[in-house]
């Protein structure tokens, strides 16, 4: 794969990392300042519960949402009618969820957790604080869907950093008075600036233009609207594996949930690169190719793309298994972790490191469902997956505690991997009948 017009596979990833670096890091400085203990155990599960919340609209905005905005890109007034008509649903459904979730997350874990009182008592106010990680990243989300339909990779792969940059200040201003909430002003923070500038690219680079037009634009984007409830059901099942993670890491020893936490951030890397640098990349193509191109033109471009991507996710997987320790301790050298919580987090990472192959052909895989507008099956695999990950989850928790959880990855993308590999082939061929 070379660089060359609507594939920037060199300046997209190199932007994406620069962009990405204070996500990167920033795991790492929290370790280094707070440690493992349960206030740090109450930020990470109510980021992770964002980030899921998150999550759902990103995978609605920027991969589901993608094929039909390509269908409607030549004709800019059905374009801006559907985003918005889209937009503006979805921000109702978002309103609902935060304040739903703001009022129940005490008593949910505090019912169906061992978490300590500290950590309860902090997760509403953390979480209510963050509400612009929640609204307007959604908004964010669109407007990378509406940049990515018109080839503009560069403001979604840099714009994290602007939020990070506010996180960082935050931080180094506050955390002696203000504590663990440093964290959540500055994510709040981040996130307004993110939006505003983003609203701006979107202004110049595309032709989406806020006008709404709830009756006109209701029509536009009502084949779309009809199934969402169907896909958001699916997207639901997938993020809330993350969840469910830390929800038995919640079962175990204070701090334990953290370490999973840092161990699963510091693996995120890979997978940020790639998704930023590459996958939002091929998929904006494959969507293109899979409506103008012939088939047996679409099905070699996507053969190609998955053979390079894999190849050099195994020469990755396996670096991280061989040097996971040197990997820790390179991110962690500040820290204050014990040694114990040290081999604790390598172990854990040694097993997201080999979980990390199936792990992107499963990514892979559900991109090319999502250009074929497979939701139904799709759906069927996010629930599949979520069930075999909660049963694997208990299972193994109760012999290897928090690595459990790591280990089941591995048993759930490689079951998910051989179900998408059977699947595509049979479509394939009854395709070519």
């Amino acid at each position: 794969m070379i660089e060359k017009a609507g594939r920037p596979f060199i300046s997209t990833p190199i932007l994406a990392v620069f962009g990405r670096l204070g996500g990167f890091v920033l795991p790492f400085v929290i370790a280094w300042v707070f440690g493992a203990n349960p206030q740090t155990d109450a930020f990470w599960l109510t980021y992770s519960i964002i980030f899921f919340l998150i999550g759902l609209y990103t995978h609605l905005f920027e991969a589901v949402l993608i094929p039909y905005l390509a269908e409607r890109r030549l004709e800019p007034s059905r374009f801006v009618r559907f985003s918005n008509a889209i937009l503006f649903y979805s921000l109702i459904s978002i309103v609902i969820l935060l304040f739903g979730i703001g009022f129940l997350i005490r008593p949910f874990f505090e019912t169906f957790s061992d978490m300590s009182y500290e950590s309860l008592r902090l997760l509403p106010q953390l979480f209510f604080v963050m509400w612009p990680l929640l609204v307007l990243g959604a908004w964010v989300s669109m407007g990378n869907g509406i940049l990515y339909s018109h080839k503009v990779f560069w403001f979604p792969a840099i714009s994290p950093l602007i939020r990070s940059i506010l996180v960082f200040v935050f931080l180094a201003l506050f955390y002696r008075t203000w504590g663990i909430h440093s964290l959540s002003w500055g994510f709040a923070a981040g996130e307004i600036l993110r939006w505003g500038i983003l609203i701006l690219v979107l202004i110049q680079c595309s032709p989406w233009r806020f006008k709404l037009n709830l009756k006109r634009d209701l029509a536009e984007a009502g084949p779309f609207l009809s199934g969402v409830l169907f896909q958001m059901v699916a997207l639901f099942a997938i993020g809330m594996v993350r969840i469910s993670d830390q929800w038995f890491a919640s079962w175990l020893a204070a701090g334990e949930l953290s370490l999973l936490a840092y161990a699963d951030r510091l693996m995120l890397i890979p997978y940020f690169i790639l998704t930023a640098g590459f996958l939002q990349i091929i998929h904006s193509d494959w969507s293109d190719s899979y409506f103008l191109e012939k088939n047996s033109a679409f099905w070699k471009k996507v053969k190609s793309d998955c053979l390079i991507i894999i190849s050099a996710a195994l020469i990755l997987s396996l670096l991280a298994w061989f040097f996971k320790g040197s990997i820790v301790r390179l991110f962690l050298m500040f820290g204050t972790l014990s040694a114990e919580e040290y081999a604790t987090m390598t172990d854990i990472f040694g097993w997201y490191a080999i979980a990390f192959v199936p792990g992107v052909m499963v990514l892979l895989s559900i991109r090319i469902l999502f250009v074929l507008k497979k939701i139904r099956e799709y759906s069927i695999f996010t629930w599949g997956q979520l069930i075999l990950n909660i049963i694997c989850n208990y299972l193994l928790i109760q012999v290897l505690g928090v690595q459990g959880i790591a280990v089941s990855k591995i048993i759930i993308y490689s079951v998910a991997s051989v179900w998408f590999l059977i699947y595509i082939g049979r479509y394939r061929s009854k395709r070519a009948e």
